[in-house]
């Protein structure tokens, strides 16, 4: 059985791909994650500071 991760996963879920089963993207899932691939590439191309893309993140900031 292949475990679809779209939006949150379930205890349950995770507990499943630990024992093995598979992990799958669905097609939304990967198109959200395109579209924030593009909005962070305009970020960094524009030279925009945003925090966590290229100020890092907490101590690392």
């Amino acid at each position: 059985m292949t475990v679809l991760l779209d939006n949150r996963l379930t205890w349950q879920d995770v507990a499943k791909v630990g024992q093995g089963e598979t992990l799958a993207l669905t097609n939304a899932a990967i198109q959200r994650i395109e579209n924030a691939a593009r909005i962070v590439e305009s970020i960094v191309e524009r030279g925009i500071r945003a925090y966590g893309i290229n100020t890092g993140v907490g101590a690392l900031s």
